[in-house]
């Protein structure tokens, strides 16, 4: 990162992960394979499911009387909930708790912070837990119209959406004033 000669902040960051990237390629192919190793007890579940328990309480329902449009009733969040209890011995008053303790701790839809840019797709379902306007010049919001799910994540293609294009674009415009401010809010010279 101190290598001027590289160009710009976001030039030289990926500079660093294209050594890193090369480094763990070269690890890798010297390296037997591996196989990942769950923790004790953890072998066959998915830790997504567990934090939705402990955390976050992210469940896809289809309530009796909503504007849902497939069979309304028979995903309904008791039933959503069920693998809760049966997996990991946390009742639903628990998930509820967690779910108070994880927006207090996080600032649900009023999180405080700086330097945090939430990027969010039209047609990603997470969309509606996000902030999706900025609330505030340190935490700005992206809103992709036509997009999924972490679309401006994958590599560039040339049959990219023009919005995902521009996701691109303004992602690494705000991230590169981020690290600017960095530097000048540090008295540190990024190279």
């Amino acid at each position: 990162m101190t290598n001027v000669s590289i160009g710009s902040e976001v030039r030289r960051l990926a500079a660093v992960r294209k050594a890193q990237a090369a480094t763990e390629a070269k690890a890798a192919a010297n390296t037997p394979a591996l196989q990942a190793t769950p923790a004790p007890g953890w072998a066959d579940v998915d830790l997504w499911l567990w934090q939705t328990c402990a955390e976050f309480g992210f469940y896809q329902t289809c309530e009796k009387g909503t504007r849902c449009f497939f069979t309304q009733g028979l995903a309904d969040l008791p039933s959503e909930m069920d693998f809760c209890s049966s997996l990991f011995g946390i009742p639903p008053e628990a998930v509820a708790a967690n779910v108070d303790y994880s927006n207090a701790y996080y600032g649900a839809d009023h999180p405080r912070g700086s330097m945090v840019l939430y990027v969010n797709g039209e047609v990603d379902p997470w969309h509606a837990n996000s902030i999706l306007e900025q609330r505030s010049p340190d935490l700005p919001a992206l809103y992709v119209p036509g997009a999924s799910h972490h679309a401006w994540t994958h590599p560039s293609t040339s049959s990219d959406q023009a919005s995902v294009k521009q996701a691109k674009r303004s992602i690494r415009k705000v991230v590169h004033g981020f690290l600017a401010e960095m530097a000048i809010d540090n008295n540190i010279l990024f190279a």
